[in-house]
């Protein structure tokens, strides 16, 4: 799960926006010749930084217009984890490039932390803006948990940043600038260590998912190649 503030930035020039709250439900199976297979989903809800309610609409602060704001996340879907650690998308895109990757480990005494690197471009409507996404996520861990004979799931602390083109929801347009996102998060976190903001957007848009994520992923994860 991740809770994270965006910023709108233009010249350097940082403007609270919202905040977010995430969590991605993932299952995980060997593939025979080498690597992973992981099938996940994420659900995603925007929030007012003060109260933690879900927003369904935003006053954008750089247009005066109150937008809209849908659910966010991404579909069920596949990735591969490869075993040099670089990962591909379980399917053909059309037009998007996509880099995904984990660095060496960095080791200190009894902790290890990990960077993730993301970047993907994503072509735009016809005569519109392509989409850019870049993240690094940085997790952090106690190294005899990740070596322990045997473990499958290690719980890690997470920091990220992302920087990311306008939100097409926000009307934009072609005003220069960009978004950033700061945040913090634990992967193999306990349901219980969930953020209640997102237990609640859940609740209210999405409770079938919650109370059954392994139904969610099903269909994806029963269809063996």
């Amino acid at each position: 799960w991740a809770q994270a503030r965006y910023f709108g930035m233009i010249d350097a020039e940082a403007t609270p926006l919202f905040s977010v709250v995430s969590a991605t439900l993932t299952r995980y199976r060997p593939i025979a010749t080498g690597g992973f297979e992981a099938i996940g989903v994420e659900f995603a809800f925007f929030v007012d930084p003060a109260t933690g309610k879900v927003l369904e609409q935003f006053r954008n602060p750089y247009t005066g217009e109150l937008v809209d704001i849908p659910v966010g996340g991404l579909p069920p879907s596949k990735l591969i984890i490869q075993p040099d650690l670089k990962f591909k998308l379980g399917r053909d895109v059309p037009g998007m490039q996509f880099d995904h990757h984990i660095e060496p480990p960095i080791v200190r005494g009894n902790d290890i932390w990990f960077n993730e690197l993301s970047d993907v471009v994503q072509p735009g409507p016809a005569g519109g803006k392509e989409f850019r996404y870049n993240e690094v996520l940085t997790m952090h861990a106690p190294l005899d948990a990740v070596m322990k004979p045997g473990a499958l799931a290690v719980q890690s602390e997470v920091s990220f940043t992302i920087a990311c083109s306008w939100r097409p929801w926000l009307k934009m347009g072609d005003r220069p600038g960009h978004m950033m996102c700061v945040g913090i998060g634990r992967m193999n976190g306990a349901p219980e260590s969930l953020p209640p903001e997102w237990v609640a957007g859940m609740e209210a848009k999405r409770p079938q998912a919650l109370a059954d994520p392994k139904g969610v992923l099903a269909p994806l994860w029963d269809a063996r190649p």
